[in-house]
């Protein structure tokens, strides 16, 4: 079945309900513009942060400690300058800033250990929810993190209800309730606008690529290349009018960094939970591992010379504007060709 057109694919209803949230961020960024900075207060889980923070320092040497910080807790702080413009020219500077990635690795490990547990399911999702607020607490609850987790909590309750939410939604409502409580998120935090953009790309440009593939390819690289893709030409707007630049190499560095992440934020919290035990048997695992965390540094270390890596500027801009067309059109074409079975803007 073809789509018959634009009025067919987004009935009234919805485009009422989207324009009405659309109205009300509006009025909530122009009303957090001019709130005053927030006073950042000191609480337990920082102070439990900081000491995970300073373990991470005692098992693990430089860059590689700074990497796990960053993987586990969005504390990239002990990178250098050098390491910073390297992630900034490959487009990968959100690996260390934790994000919506994360938490849904953190809800993916926490619910398949609980299958293993004699729990029903109820039990189960309150336990899995009480996973996410610990982590959204330990991380400093940062824009990026609490989309996510308002996301997946309303995905997951949908589903425990009998009720699946539509990501599109689920975005519209996490942005909707962060402004309710901080307007000032919208227009001060960006890493809630660049995790914002990524999820809006993951929502609708993500199933366009995905159908755009032979069906004979694997469904898991292509899911992984496709997310990615649509995340990074989402986010190249917002990142390219903070940092003046554009990555050229931002798609093949991330699909090539993506893959050790899982892995490597699975090794550095049991390294970090071996330390709370015994810090040499702890330093001794690390020295051993310290390939496997350094592999993923390596190269963005080595795209990161490449002359071409990363362009500014008028070319910047042109390049920019051709890829976001591009985009666009692709778009366009899966929407009058793709199956209902995708079903995003409903």
């Amino acid at each position: 079945m073809r789509f018959q057109g634009f009025k067919n694919d987004l009935p009234k209803r919805s485009l009422v309900f989207e324009a009405c949230v659309g109205v009300l961020l509006a009025l909530l960024c122009i009303y957090g513009a001019f709130l005053p900075r927030p006073q950042k207060t000191n609480g337990i889980f920082d102070r439990w942060r900081s000491m995970i923070v300073r373990q991470i320092d005692d098992v693990f040497d430089p860059p590689v400690s700074a990497w796990v910080a960053g993987l586990l807790l969005g504390a990239d702080d002990g990178f250098s300058q050098k390491w910073k413009d390297a992630f900034r020219r490959t487009g990968t500077s959100h690996l260390t800033a934790v994000s919506g990635y994360n938490v849904g690795l953190v809800i993916m490990a926490t619910q398949t250990f609980l299958l293993r547990l004699p729990f029903r399911r109820g039990a189960r999702l309150l336990l899995a929810a009480g996973s996410i607020v610990a982590f959204v607490l330990l991380t400093g609850a940062p824009g990026s993190v609490v989309r996510a987790a308002v996301m997946i909590g309303a995905v997951e309750a949908g589903r425990y209800l009998g009720r699946p939410v539509k990501p599109l939604r689920a975005l519209l409502l996490a942005a909707t309730l962060i402004g309710l409580f901080s307007p000032r998120s919208l227009v001060a935090d960006r890493g809630f606008q660049l995790s914002f953009m990524a999820a809006f790309g993951l929502a609708t440009i993500a199933p366009a690529f995905e159908a755009s593939f032979p069906r004979a390819w694997p469904r898991a690289p292509v899911e992984w290349i496709s997310q990615t893709l649509a995340a990074s030409i989402a986010t190249a707007p917002l990142i390219a009018w903070m940092s003046g630049a554009y990555s050229l190499v931002s798609l093949p560095a991330n699909v090539a960094v993506a893959a050790f992440i899982p892995t490597l934020m699975a090794g550095g919290a049991l390294l970090v939970f071996v330390s709370f035990i015994s810090i040499p048997f702890a330093f001794a695992l690390a020295l051993v591992s310290r390939g496997l965390f350094m592999l993923p540094l390596a190269l963005i270390r080595e795209m990161a010379t490449w002359r071409a890596a990363s362009v500014s500027g008028l070319t910047a801009f042109a390049l920019l504007v051709l890829v976001e067309f591009a985009s666009i059109f692709l778009l366009w074409r899966w929407r009058r060709r793709a199956s209902l079975r995708y079903a995003v803007y409903e």
